[in-house]
């Protein structure tokens, strides 16, 4: 009967076979490495697009490209209305009650009222003692307001965009919208919103209005030295807010709010800029 004997190199074998198994079954305990996170902002930097989320929002926009490199300055739009100066040298406000065709569009940002030529406020006077215009282009809607009056904000905040004649300077008005009763004219058009940028304008040749309609009748004001609150946020913006509100119903509000969604940017450091008031 013969002996079995094992070859030479059999018990390093089946020790190599036992240690590879016990790094398999290591390696299938050890958990999965984290993900590298992402970067909220390389899609605005990629892209030069911005929006209102997570991803391209106003913490981006320093980073678009071509659009928001002074979203970073001294001056910035929107702010905490609070600790105002009353002003007894600053003039009122007028406009001119043109009635004008528009149309609405949906630029994936805000509902912006584009105006025909023929409304314009004027402001004081120039240094030369003209009276200082400034011709509205469109006015749109944030939802919610863009600024806080002490602390708080408003369901939806207009702004009438205006366009110095002389020079450069942007005149912005603004209106804060609270629930109440139904806005007449806000009621022409609710139902002519342009859901998405890709329903195209409402294009509305055969009426005519006035945009100034939407002001409150007493226009009481706040006044600051600002900026655009979208890119490029350039810094040379009059903003006029206006003491007192106006109303929508809260069917209104919901309309707009379902379709801006949140398109306000944050409130930003007031710094050392002075906030007047005028009572009128």
């Amino acid at each position: 009967m013969k002996n079995s004997i094992n070859p030479p190199n059999s018990n390093f074998f089946r020790l190599l076979s036992i240690c590879a198994v016990a790094i398999l079954l290591i390696s299938a305990c050890k958990p999965e490495p984290e993900p590298e996170p992402e970067d909220p902002c390389m899609e605005a930097i990629l892209t030069g697009e911005w929006g209102y989320d997570d991803f391209g929002g106003p913490a981006c926009w320093n980073s678009v490209c071509n659009h928001g490199q002074t979203c970073g300055g001294t001056s910035q739009s929107p702010i905490n209305v609070t600790g105002w100066v009353e002003k007894t040298n600053l003039p009122s406000l007028s406009t001119n009650p043109g009635q004008t065709s528009m149309n609405i569009v949906n630029n994936g940002h805000t509902l912006q009222f584009n105006m025909q030529p023929g409304s314009f406020a004027t402001y004081g006077t120039t240094t030369n003692g003209l009276f200082d215009d400034f011709t509205l282009g469109q006015f749109h809607f944030h939802t919610n307001s863009e600024h806080q009056v002490n602390g708080s904000y408003a369901p939806m905040e207009v702004h009438f965009v205006h366009r110095s004649i002389w020079d450069d300077r942007y005149m912005v008005i603004s209106v804060m919208i609270e629930e109440g009763d139904a806005n007449p004219l806000l009621e022409r058009f609710v139902d002519k919103l342009p859901v998405s940028e890709m329903a195209g304008p409402y294009v509305n040749k055969d009426s005519v209005f006035s945009a100034y309609d939407l002001l409150p009748a007493n226009r009481s004001y706040y006044t600051y030295a600002g900026s655009l609150t979208t890119p490029p946020c350039s810094e040379t913006v009059n903003w006029i807010i206006m003491e007192n509100k106006i109303q929508a119903s809260q069917a209104q509000l919901d309309k707009f709010k379902s379709i801006l969604g949140e398109n306000f940017r944050p409130v930003q450091e007031l710094g050392s800029r002075e906030i007047g008031y005028v009572k009128l």
